[in-house]
């Protein structure tokens, strides 16, 4: 069987939070499950790419069906998963695998259409594969044109600055219960990429009075300067939510940073005061079990999602990228498709310049000898013949639409390759 790009995962379309949260694959355990599935039954090379809203496996496969089974089998085994919640998780094969490829690295599949930060998290786990050597040459090749695509579709529409939604989610929420970002007491959990983009996003909005934490303290005074924030402790982000309106969260902690014991005791020194806690990290910052304390509101990425709204003027350049993504998805799979049929191509040329040359001495016994020009041109003529026909295949191979139908003419080939017949006999016949 020929080998295909599978990609197994889960995203905020199929899952909700909890169950994403529950796969998903920390740093720290990427990369030994990356050494773990190159191994695995049905894998050639394999990259694992986590971010808010979605945990995907692609994966080269020389037996689709194994490699999802050793998928299948990694989660079961270290994160508990249950036959009946595979139904959470897509697998897609092939041409559609591809093409999903590239809608993703150029942010078609996400929450936030038109966001660009999943192309870096794209590329964070190409390299990481590199690093674990689960990533070979066709990985390499697809990532690297997926990267490509996603260049092209921010050059060629205005998607790059339609990846808003979510931080107008935010902006929207905040208004809704304190009338104005400037009315609102904003304290910021993290300084990664989502917490400057929100943050960014917020401040030309007006929002004026804001903490930034972190547990690297010079990463938060680097997000604050940018913003005329102050930046804070991280071990004091219990005192700083007594006093504050909204806080937003986006951290990689594998922990609560707000507990629901942590959150009663809050509200109580808070005398009644609403907290709206934006909860934007995966796994969860915060318990959902805060919903049920007076006073304490939270919204998670789910909650995110819903409120987040594509804009009119966004539903034509999303047009304009699908038909991008669309023309590199059937120019790269060509591409594919020929260089499958190298191998074949070039076995082919070589009984084919067999059978010229032999045809050709055949013929100097007929109506030869010939004068020594007349003999080199005998010769480039042969050769043209046979490299005529190999690449007139190679050719029609590239047109067919259709997968089976490319193995049937391979297969064909290789029938033909292995024909028995003599040399005398094949320089002899006549069709």
């Amino acid at each position: 069987m020929e080998p295909t790009l599978v990609v197994i995962g889960v995203n905020s379309l199929t899952a909700a939070v909890d169950v994403r949260e529950r796969f998903w694959v920390s740093e720290a355990r990427r990369s030994q499950a990356l050494k773990h599935l190159a191994k695995a039954e049905g894998i050639e090379e394999v990259a694992i790419l986590t971010t808010c809203d979605r945990i995907e496996f692609f994966v080269w496969a020389d037996e689709p069906a194994l490699a999802a089974n050793s998928v299948l089998r990694l989660l079961s085994s270290e994160y508990g998963l249950q036959l009946c919640e595979w139904k959470h998780f897509y697998r897609i094969l092939d041409e559609a695998a591809l093409l999903h490829t590239f809608r993703v690295a150029a942010g078609l599949d996400s929450a936030a259409v038109g966001e660009s930060q999943v192309q870096s998290k794209l590329q964070e786990a190409w390299t990481l594969s590199q690093k674990s050597l689960a990533s070979g040459r066709c990985l390499d090749a697809l990532f690297r044109k997926a990267s490509d695509v996603a260049r092209r579709v921010r050059h060629e529409t205005s998607l790059g600055h339609a990846g808003a939604q979510l931080p107008q989610a935010v902006c929207e929420i905040i208004k809704h219960h304190f009338g104005s970002l400037s009315a609102a007491k904003i304290m910021i959990l993290g300084a990664g990429r989502m917490a400057e983009r929100n943050l960014r996003y917020l401040v030309k909005h007006e929002a004026t009075n804001i903490r930034v934490l972190n547990r690297t303290f010079e990463h938060a005074i680097a997000l604050a300067d940018k913003v005329a924030g102050t930046a804070v402790p991280f071990e004091d982000r219990m005192r700083e939510m007594e006093d504050a309106d909204v806080v937003i969260s986006s951290t990689s902690s594998s922990s609560l940073l707000l507990t629901r014991e942590e959150a009663a005791r809050l509200a109580t020194q808070r005398k009644g005061r609403r907290l709206c806690f934006i909860d934007l990290a995966i796994p969860r910052n915060a318990d959902p079990a805060i919903r049920e304390i007076n006073g304490m509101l939270l919204y998670d990425l789910d909650d995110l999602e819903k409120t987040a709204q594509h804009h009119p003027a966004v539903e034509e350049e999303v047009l304009k990228a699908e038909s991008i993504v669309n023309e590199e998805a059937r120019e790269f799979r060509c591409k594919l498709q020929a260089e499958h049929m190298v191998p074949t191509i070039v076995a082919l040329r070589e009984p084919l310049s067999r059978i010229c040359v032999l045809e050709l001495e055949l013929f100097r016994r007929e109506c030869g000898p010939f004068p020594k020009d007349q003999e080199d041109l005998l010769v480039l003529l042969s050769s043209r013949i046979a490299q005529r026909i190999a690449g007139a295949f190679a050719q029609e191979f590239r047109e067919l639409p259709e997968k089976v139908q490319r193995e049937n003419i391979a297969q064909a080939v290789k029938c033909l390759l292995d024909l028995k017949a003599s040399e005398a006999e094949l320089a002899g016949t006549r069709i």
